[in-house]
């Protein structure tokens, strides 16, 4: 009894790691780094107004960047979900 007691929580416990590992939200290296500079477009607005920008999925938060313009940003903060940018420049 105890046997199958300790095969079932292995199985439930491979069972959320691979749940977890499907999710792909987190980027083991992500493809930004602090200070570099980028040119990105905006393809949605965050709930705070903030424009939002996509490289290879992951996602950028700009703060005054509206949504369509293509802008240059330089990346202020780097997360494995998700990055901070500040407008360097902004076409007219």
């Amino acid at each position: 009894m105890v046997k199958l007691f300790t095969y079932t929580f292995i199985k439930k416990k491979e069972s959320l790691e691979s749940d977890v590992q499907l999710r792909g939200k987190d980027f083991s290296t992500p493809p930004v780094h602090v200070n570099e500079e980028i040119e990105v477009e905006i393809v949605s607005m965050g709930s705070k107004g903030d424009g939002v920008a996509k490289i290879k999925g992951y996602v950028l938060m700009i703060p005054g960047a509206q949504m369509a313009d293509k802008v240059k940003v330089r990346i202020r903060k780097v997360t494995p979900r998700i990055g901070f940018a500040d407008l360097v420049e902004v076409p007219v």
